[in-house]
C-alpha cells in the first residue's frame, strides 16, 4: 500500500490529501480496549496513514494517548528540573462541580491554557469563594462554555481535577494573585496533561469537537484509491519554526507562552482536529503518527526547539537562550501590561541554573554586564508607564514602575546582545540595589570576570584594522585606559 501526500489547488486554498490505496481507517470504528497490550496498540496500520476523524473528538482516543505516554516513556515526559511544590492549591473538582483545596502532592490534575478575551464574570472572587466551594455550584448557567469543555475533557481523560486561573486564583485578591503566580511553573509542569484551547480567542465559545461539531473531513474514493483530506495546516517548508499553531491567538498572548512550554503534556484543541504534544512524541487524529520511534514524524506546536533547550540541563548557551526566550515572548501581547514580568517568571525559574543567583527584575543578577548591553530591534520603543505589582520584604504587596534599564521597562521586541560577543570577556563589574533599610545589597558577591569561554586569543582579540591594545582588555584585565 502506498501513502503519500499531495496538493490539490482551488481559487480559495490548498487542500491536502492523503493517498490510500484501501479504505481509510475511521477513528470511530477502532476497537482497541486499554485492557488489552499497550494503550498505543492499533493493530495493522500503515505509518502515517490517513484516517478519518469523527465530528466529535472521541474522549477514548485522548485517554488512550495520555495512558500511552504514562506508560510507554519511562517518565522522560515528566519535568524533572521542577522539583518545588506550594502547600496547597485551589483545583476544580469536575465530579462535584466545586472548588477543593488540596496539597498538590495528594491529587493529579490537568490545567487550561486558553484566551480569556474579555472579562471573567464567572471568576473566582473574595464574596463568592465561600460559595464556590459548595459541591455542585459551578453550573453550566454561570461558566463560560471554554471552561464547561475543558471540565468535560478532563473527565473523559478520567482525571478529576483540574487548575483554571480564573477559578483557582482570586481575582480581586492581589496578594493571593502574588502568591500563585509565583507558582505557576510548578502547575503547568506538574499537571498531567494540559489542555490548550487555541481555537478559540473568548473562552465564552466552545472547543471544536466537544461542544460545537467540527467540519466534515473530505474523504473521496476514486476508481483505484481514496483520498483523505489531511487537516494538518499547510505550512511553508522553509518556515518550519512557524508551528501549526501559527496565526492563532492563543500563539500571541503572554501567559500562554510560559503554559506551554512548561506543560510536559498537552492537549491542542485546534478549528480541525486535535493534537497530542510531549517530549517524546507527537500524535493527531487525522493521520496514523502512532508509530516506532524510529519512523515516528515530531512537530512542536510551535515549530521552535526552545522547549527542548529550556529542559536540557546540559545546555552550554545559557546567554543566547535567555536572550532567545526574551525576544520570543517580547512579541506577544498582554491584556494588562503590568502582568509583563510575571507573565514569563516561570519562565526565567527554570532558565535558572544549579548555582545561578536569580533575577533582578528580569535581569540576571549573575549576567547584568551582558544585560545591559543589550540592543533593541525598534529603536522607537516606548516606556512602559505601568506599575508591577510585587511581594515586599515584609510580605506585604507593594508597586513601583519598570525601571528604564531592564527590558521590561520598555515596549517593543527585545533583542538582546551578551557583551561577550563585544569585548570577549567581562569586567567583573559589582552591581547593587537599594533596600529599605540602611545601606546597600550587591546583586552578586562575586561577578563573573573573564571571557565567557575560552576562546582563542585571535578569535577575538585580533580584529582587523582596531589597535589589538584595545581588545586586548578583558583578557588581562589590565589596561591602562581603565586603569
Amino acid at each position: 500500500m502506498l501513502y503519500t501526500k499531495s496538493e490539490a489547488v482551488d481559487e480559495e486554498k490548498i487542500v491536502r490529501f492523503y493517498i490510500s490505496a484501501g479504505r481509510p481507517q475511521n477513528l470511530s470504528s477502532i476497537d482497541a480496549p486499554l485492557a488489552h497490550g499497550t494503550s498505543l496498540d492499533w493493530g495493522p496500520t500503515q505509518p502515517h496513514a490517513g484516517r478519518v476523524r469523527p465530528a466529535v473528538v472521541d474522549d477514548s482516543l485522548l485517554r488512550r494517548w495520555k495512558d500511552g505516554c504514562l506508560k510507554e516513556h519511562g517518565g522522560t515526559c515528566d519535568q524533572e528540573f521542577m522539583t518545588g511544590r506550594v502547600p496547597r492549591l485551589r483545583f476544580v473538582d469536575v465530579v462535584e462541580r466545586c472548588i477543593v483545596e488540596a496539597a498538590p502532592d495528594t491529587v493529579i490534575w490537568t490545567a487550561l491554557s486558553y484566551c480569556w478575551g474579555g472579562p471573567q464574570l464567572h471568576s473566582l472572587q473574595r464574596k463568592n469563594l465561600d460559595d464556590y466551594r459548595v459541591p455542585g455550584s459551578l453550573t453550566d448557567r454561570i461558566l463560560p462554555q471554554g471552561i464547561i469543555d475543558a471540565m468535560r475533557v478532563t473527565r473523559g481523560l478520567g482525571e478529576r481535577y483540574i487548575w483554571i486561573d480564573s477559578l483557582c486564583i482570586i481575582q480581586d485578591d492581589e496578594k493571593d494573585k502574588l502568591e500563585l503566580l509565583a507558582a505557576m511553573a510548578t502547575i503547568y509542569a506538574h499537571a498531567v496533561v494540559t489542555i490548550i484551547n487555541a481555537a478559540s480567542d473568548k473562552v465564552v465559545e466552545g472547543m471544536p469537537g466537544t461542544s460545537r461539531p467540527r467540519r466534515a473531513q473530505q474523504v473521496h474514493q476514486m476508481k483505484n484509491f481514496w483520498l483523505v483530506e489531511s487537516l494538518d495546516p499547510v505550512h511553508d517548508q522553509w518556515r518550519w519554526e512557524r508551528g501549526y499553531l501559527h496565526g492563532t491567538t492563543w500563539n500571541t498572548r503572554a501567559w500562554t507562552f510560559q503554559e506551554g512550554l512548561l506543560s510536559p503534556r498537552c492537549l491542542v484543541i485546534t478549528q480541525d482536529q486535535v493534537y497530542w504534544q510531549c517530549k517524546t512524541a507527537s500524535w493527531c487524529e487525522d493521520s496514523c503518527w502512532e508509530v516506532p520511534a524510529d519512523k515516528a514524524i515530531y512537530r512542536h506546536y510551535s515549530g521552535s526547539n526552545i522547549m527542548r533547550r529550556l529542559t536540557d540541563r546540559t545546555e552550554e548557551n545559557w546567554l543566547t537562550l535567555y536572550g532567545d526566550v526574551l525576544e520570543a515572548y517580547s512579541k506577544r501581547g498582554l491584556g494588562f501590561e503590568s502582568d509583563r514580568l510575571n507573565a514569563v517568571q516561570a519562565i526565567l525559574d527554570v532558565l535558572r541554573r544549579d548555582g545561578e543567583d536569580g533575577y533582578f527584575w528580569g535581569m540576571p543578577r549573575g549576567h547584568m554586564e551582558m544585560a545591559l548591553a543589550e540592543s533593541f530591534q525598534n529603536h522607537r520603543k516606548s516606556r512602559r508607564e505601568c506599575e508591577a505589582m510585587f511581594m515586599g520584604d515584609g510580605n506585604e504587596v507593594q508597586s513601583a514602575p519598570f525601571p528604564s534599564w531592564s527590558w521590561v521597562g520598555w515596549h517593543g521586541v527585545t533583542n538582546m546582545k551578551s557583551i561577550d560577543t563585544l569585548l570577549g570577556g567581562r569586567l567583573g563589574l559589582k552591581f547593587y540595589r537599594i533596600t529599605s533599610g540602611p545601606g546597600l545589597e550587591a546583586l552578586v558577591e562575586a561577578p563573573f570576570v573573564g571571557p565567557e569561554r575560552d576562546f582563542s586569543p585571535f578569535s577575538y582579540m585580533k580584529w582587523e584594522g582596531v589597535d589589538d591594545d584595545v581588545i586586548g582588555y578583558p583578557r588581562g584585565l589590565t589596561h591602562a585606559i581603565v586603569d
